[in-house]
């Protein structure tokens, strides 16, 4: 009769301790007050940096594309919003990579992110990165239109061109 309480206050204990640490990794995640001027800020940054053709492309098209520099027929795909990134190889979907920050950052800032450390140590990236293959995980379901006003688009050339041509054109959508 004595021991009999140990075997219900422990998984209330651990239950307790579980909820304390996702009740921390939330606050963490979680909007700063003054977000709206973060995300201005990102986004003004995401501009400068990626330049006018790139940067159309990704309010056209919802997300960033960007050729491995690693492997010739691979690329992978950015999305504004927080979701996995998405490796193609030969014009199919191969593997989504999970790799999220530990606190808040603004959108344009994980775009950024993904794309400075994909452009720069791509090797890297896939290390530390988690896979998913297609059959073990459903892929998220992909944004429809544009997640931003357009612009008309600008007379296709120069990195838009150079860009489809590293097969970042719309591609068939087979997983299996």
């Amino acid at each position: 009769m004595g021991a009999e309480w140990l075997l219900v206050a422990a998984p209330l204990l651990w239950l307790v301790a579980v909820c304390v640490q996702e009740t921390h990794r939330w606050l963490a995640l979680r909007r700063p007050a003054d977000w709206l001027a973060a995300e201005a800020q990102a986004e003004a940054l995401l501009h400068e940096l990626l330049g006018a053709a790139e940067y159309q492309a990704l309010a056209a098209r919802g997300y960033l594309c960007i050729p491995s520099r690693l492997y010739p027929e691979r690329h992978y795909r950015v999305y504004r919003p927080p979701r996995l990134v998405e490796m193609y190889e030969r014009g199919q979907r191969v593997a989504a990579l999970c790799l999220q920050p530990t606190r808040y950052l603004p959108s344009g800032d994980r775009v950024l992110l993904h794309k400075l450390l994909l452009e720069g140590d791509e090797a890297r990236y896939l290390r530390i990165a988690r896979v998913s293959r297609p059959g073990r995980l459903e892929f998220p379901p992909r944004p429809r239109g544009p997640l931003l006003p357009t612009a008309p688009a600008p007379a296709t050339g120069g990195v838009s061109a150079a860009r489809n041509e590293a097969g970042c054109a719309p591609v068939v959508q087979r997983l299996y």
